[in-house]
Formats: C-alpha cells, structure tokens, sequence
C-alpha cells in the first residue's frame, strides 16, 4: 500500500512505542534499514532537541541494533512495515 510521509509520520506516532522496521536514505545518500521505536526514555542524557521534529516530519527513534537514538526523516522513508503491514512510501 503506497501513503505519503505525512501519513507514515502519523502511522508511527500512533504505533505507540511498537518495534517497526524501516528502510530510508540517510543524509549522506546511503540507504539504511533499521529495526527501532518511539518512546524510549531510559537512556536519555538529559538534554533536549532544539527544534520540534513533528513541524518538519521528523520522528526521534531508537535504533534496537546501534543501541541509539536516531532521527527519521519521513520525506526519506521508502519503506515502512509495522503492526504485520508493509507501506511503500511517496510523494505521489
């Protein structure tokens, strides 16, 4: 099924701390597949982000395999497979 980053930034939001994988292309032009979930607090530093990510469609994640926080772009997002569904993402 195809949705547009807005609605898979929403999809994510709404997952409620679930593990999803995604697959996306990394500033530096990679791409990158990564199995992670929101809402990980335990192990913050203090801190906190100097702009809000939800006004640029950007969801702070933990990455299960770097054991880290990371930040998705969902204009970069291709793929998305949460809750046993798998979403092709596009501006389309």
């Amino acid at each position: 099924m195809k949705v547009t980053p807005k609605k898979a930034y929403e999809l994510i939001q709404n997952h409620k701390g679930e593990f999803f994988h995604v697959v996306f292309i990394k500033k530096d032009g990679t791409l990158r597949k990564m199995t992670c979930r929101t809402g990980v607090k335990k192990y913050l530093r203090g801190g906190s982000l100097s702009y809000d990510p939800s006004k640029v469609l950007n969801v702070p994640v933990y990455d299960m395999e770097a054991k880290g926080y990371r930040t998705v772009k969902c204009s970069s997002i291709k793929s998305l497979s949460l809750s046993g569904d798998t979403y092709e993402v596009s501006d389309e």
